[in-house]
């Protein structure tokens, strides 16, 4: 290696340190080069605050993720037929903020069906629903998902728990 040789310090072309840190090193490098008496150059560069932080924001971003998830509306369905109740249990915030039970006798259900949403943009949405004597419609999934398999699979899992015929109709339609 010579006055004119030139090689990368860092990998990055910009390293994230103070003007001043630089100074330092460029300094120790010069006299280095000029000293013929020194063997070798030991010039550390530390960087591990950056990896902080991105462990920092990672961290925070679980934190939210979490949180948006426990915001979300959580129901139970427990189908009893020992002490023929179903169950409803709804809940935010797993529970923490209060819990709203609702209980129907299971002769009260005529029909599971899948709840079906038209969109404006021609796509479909559903959601599985218990349909009561009284004409009431009982979510049985909190949101509408597009997922129609899944929610067909729930429906006829439940018919055939319930022992309920099927109609041709699977499905009712809301727009």
């Amino acid at each position: 290696m010579n006055n004119t040789d030139k090689f990368p310090f860092t990998p990055v072309k910009y390293p994230k340190i103070k003007f001043e840190e630089l100074q330092s090193i460029v300094l120790k490098i010069n006299n280095f080069l000029t000293n013929p008496a020194e063997k070798n150059l030991a010039v550390k560069l530390d960087d591990s605050l950056v990896g902080y932080i991105y462990f920092i924001i990672a961290i925070f971003c679980e934190i939210l993720a979490l949180l948006i998830a426990g915001a979300g509306l959580f129901i139970t369905c427990n189908l009893d037929k020992e002490a023929n109740i179903v169950k409803l249990s709804r809940y935010r915030w797993f529970g923490t903020l209060g819990k709203t039970v609702f209980q129907y006798s299971l002769n009260e259900i005529t029909d599971v069906k899948l709840e079906q949403i038209d969109t404006s943009i021609d796509e479909y949405f559903f959601r599985v629903i218990l349909v009561l004597e009284s004409g009431d419609n009982l979510p049985l999934t909190p949101n509408y998902t597009s997922n129609y398999i899944n929610g067909d699979s729930i429906v006829r899992v439940t018919k055939d728990f319930l022992e309920l015929k099927y109609k041709d109709s699977a499905s009712i339609q809301i727009t």
